[in-house]
């Protein structure tokens, strides 16, 4: 009983983290940092905030598996290595120039994992209830979306719009086709593609709870 109620806890820390601080301050502290640069984020609240979401969201699963008392270690390492490896890379240098093999390699080995998903979804759909089935096609529906997401995202930070070299930016697009392409192309499918994997999620997880 105990730890439930201590998973609780760290559970509503972490979306408080991310909700008051990472969201709800972000409209105050971003058009602070536009007008006086990075100094708005020195001091405690300040660093605090640049990491609010990813700490948030770290203390937020460790308190759900701290409630569910199920595969507890597992839980809770594969969080904080996350946190911690992109504090690690955040450390690394910085390119002076657009490391294009990365972006490639990374945006192959996106479709590919999008591709294994898909194929567990073929492969596993029949057997689903009809509950179940809403929820799985939900879910695929938002990894589309994400997929969606990381192809427009590697066009606006590479070519067609080149967002990352304002050279080439100024000869071949221009800041207004790139904004274009991060709102529409980018931006409101990821935030769509949330959404239907989250009802996807509550939907299964009402499903099974049903059984």
């Amino acid at each position: 009983m105990r730890g439930k109620v201590g998973g609780l806890i760290l559970f509503w820390v972490g979306s408080a983290l991310m909700i008051i601080l990472g969201w709800l301050y972000s409209w105050w502290m971003v058009p602070n940092i536009a007008e006086v640069g990075t100094s708005a984020m020195s001091g405690f609240i300040g660093i605090l905030w640049g990491m609010a979401v990813p700490l948030g969201g770290v203390i937020a699963v460790l308190g759900a598996a701290a409630y569910t008392r199920e595969n507890r270690a597992r839980v809770i390492i594969t969080p904080i290595a996350v946190f911690v490896l992109l504090f690690l890379l955040g450390l690394l240098p910085s390119f002076n120039s657009v490391p294009s093999p990365i972006f490639g390699i990374g945006g192959g080995l996106i479709a590919i994992a999008f591709m294994g998903i898909v194929w567990n979804w073929i492969k596993t759909r029949s057997i689903l209830s009809r509950s179940e089935r809403l929820g799985a096609d939900l879910k695929i529906l938002g990894y589309l979306c994400f997929l969606i997401t990381a192809w427009f995202l590697c066009g606006l930070l590479g070519a067609p719009t080149f967002i990352l070299r304002p050279e080439l930016n100024s000869q071949y697009s221009s800041i207004e086709s790139a904004v274009k392409m991060a709102v529409y192309n980018v931006f409101i499918p990821f935030v769509v593609g949330w959404i239907l994997v989250s009802v996807g999620h509550l939907i299964s997880g009402k499903s099974t709870r049903a059984k």
